[in-house]
């Protein structure tokens, strides 16, 4: 008959120090669980997103990459948006992150460049009123040609005389 074999109490002790700072580990990052879950799962959704929107089509011309590009951006700050307030902190700190979120943006926005925000108003009025389109001929002065770009702020054309 084979005897049983002794275990030190120097290596019991080792391994219950070892299963308390798991254990340690896992109860700290309990609290920090659906934070990673929703990091992942946004990842996830950003990525796939991409794929869908703007990775699979190669040549995509300003016009049919801006709105994709837009959903993206807008697809992101609803994840920032989410992790913030999954983020496990009190409702007043939450409250003072977001009001500096909106403080900030209003900043931004207040000192941007005016000649930056009329541009893009008129690139705006521009695709809204829809006066011309890729494709199209158009007499800008003394030059004549045609549209072969329209983007948000900026129209190309190839001229074709000078008149």
């Amino acid at each position: 008959m084979s005897t049983p074999r002794l275990v030190s109490t120097m290596h019991v002790s080792s391994l219950l120090l070892v299963f308390d700072v798991w254990s340690d580990l896992y109860t700290g990052l309990g609290a920090y669980l659906p934070v990673l879950g929703a990091v992942a799962g946004i990842s996830v959704v950003l990525w796939l997103a991409n794929r869908l929107l703007l990775g699979r089509k190669v040549v995509l011309g300003a016009e049919a990459r801006l709105p994709r590009q837009l959903l993206m951006l807008l697809l992101t700050i609803m994840g920032l948006l989410l992790v913030l307030l999954v983020l496990p902190m009190s409702e007043t700190t939450r409250g003072q992150i977001l009001s500096f979120i909106g403080l900030l943006l209003t900043v931004v926005i207040a000192l941007s460049s005016t000649t930056f925000v009329a541009n893009a108003m008129a690139g705006l009025m521009l695709r809204l009123v829809q006066g011309f389109n890729p494709g199209d001929f158009v007499r800008v002065g003394s030059d004549f040609g045609r549209v072969t770009e329209r983007g948000c702020s900026i129209s190309r054309s190839r001229r074709l005389t000078a008149i």
